[in-house]
């Protein structure tokens, strides 16, 4: 699993038993020289399953610079009930149809069986996904006001969650008190100063990409950023 370097949209990529799944691509810069280098690297020639979140308009413009070189089997998108972020992106529409991608999407409540990776979507407007990865649970927090976060607390059962995964903004003390995650990834260049604080408390250990670059899990060393990954190699030369 990996949480790419980016700042403005969450990305994560998942390879499972030859099976590759992204989420979001970030704009046109991150896709071409972040997202792209890096699957090239690990010799990934096709996407199964891509999945937009929408999260704020205008960040997802890195899609049709992925399917000019990769291919990607299953393309879902997020249906909003509000319509704020419509689907109806020409240039990404565009690239699937060219693609031949299949097109899909999917609604509050509705769970992706992605090979061994469960999704289930909470909130297409935040959005709020949960993510169950080789037995690990996973939340995404979107840019929500703490005021708002509280009904969250009633709608979704986060006391599971093992990784909480969120862009840096300030997050309310009962849903911390709720979810108290293992660790705590924020896709962003800094994070609120209480929130970091409250994580602490709770001997939460915390990675943000602003600081530590992409962060990468695996079965065999659990946690890493890019940063040690590095170490590690030059040490070996």
């Amino acid at each position: 699993v990996t949480v790419f370097d980016t700042t403005d949209e969450p990305v994560l990529s998942i390879q499972d038993q030859g099976k590759v799944t992204l989420l979001n691509s970030g704009d046109e810069n991150a896709a071409r020289f972040l997202i792209l280098p890096f699957l090239r690297q690990q010799g990934v020639n096709q996407i199964d399953w891509a999945i937009a979140t929408h999260s704020q308009k205008g960040l997802s413009h890195g899609w049709p610079a992925i399917l000019e070189r990769l291919t990607i089997k299953t393309f879902y998108d997020l249906a909003s009930e509000n319509q704020t972020y419509p689907t109806s992106d020409r240039s990404i529409i565009s690239a699937i149809q060219e693609s031949q991608t299949a097109y899909q999407t999917w609604s509050a409540s509705q769970i992706l069986d992605l090979g061994s990776t469960r999704v289930r979507l909470l909130d297409p407007e935040a959005p709020v996904l949960k993510f169950e990865i080789q037995g690990h649970n996973w939340l995404l927090m979107g840019n929500i006001r703490p005021s708002e976060q509280t009904r969250y607390l009633t709608e979704g059962n986060f006391s599971d969650t093992e990784v909480l995964w969120w862009q840096g903004n300030r997050l309310n003390v009962e849903l911390l008190n709720v979810i108290r995650p293992s660790v705590a990834i924020a896709s962003s260049n800094a994070i609120d100063p209480k929130t970091a604080e409250l994580l602490k408390e709770q001997n939460t250990q915390i990675f943000w990409t602003g600081r530590d670059g992409a962060i990468q899990w695996t079965p065999n060393n659990g946690f890493e950023t890019t940063l040690e990954a590095d170490k590690i190699d030059s040490s070996v030369l």
